[in-house]
């Protein structure tokens, strides 16, 4: 699969990342990941931020991302947060970020909405029955929840097949 990258407010409809275990969809300047990854490893973090980084074009505050399966350990989560860090640094966005965690887990739920107590950024769960008003908190004073929330779709439909 070849990368193009896209600008910050073109839609780029779901595709396959991680060598087909999650899809990426982007739009109105709203990454949309969902994952079926089976088990999470450092080098998968960093091709994920390798991905998403040259199919979107930079730093993406607002997110959201749906795990399918396998959650992120704690040494995948602290990289993936070094990632974030070095790409806002290299990239700083003007935009609060924003990060909608899609889980049918309460316990992930709450796990994520606590990480958001404590950090400077916005991060909430939502159960994957309240993707629209994931897409909502998201979007902010933004709008455009129906067009993430089909984006969203598309992406949640790409990784059934």
């Amino acid at each position: 699969m070849s990368l193009t990258r896209t600008t910050a407010d073109a839609l780029l409809p779901a595709r396959r990342i991680l060598g087909g275990q999650g899809c990426l969809a982007y739009g109105y300047r709203i990454a949309v990941l969902v994952l079926r990854v089976p088990k999470w490893t450092v080098d998968m973090a960093d091709q994920l931020y390798e991905e998403c980084t040259a199919l979107t074009g930079g730093a993406n505050p607002r997110t959201i991302a749906h795990m399918l399966r396998a959650e992120p350990g704690a040494r995948v989560r602290r990289r993936m947060a070094e990632l974030q860090r070095a790409l806002d640094r290299r990239r700083p966005s003007p935009d609060q970020r924003r990060v909608a965690v899609i889980a049918d887990s309460a316990i992930a739920r709450g796990a994520v909405t606590a990480l958001g107590w404590v950090s400077d950024d916005a991060v909430r769960g939502f159960s994957s029955r309240e993707a629209y008003q994931a897409a909502e908190w998201v979007a902010h004073e933004h709008g455009h929840a129906p067009g993430i929330l089909a984006l969203y779709e598309g992406a949640l439909e790409l990784s059934r097949r």
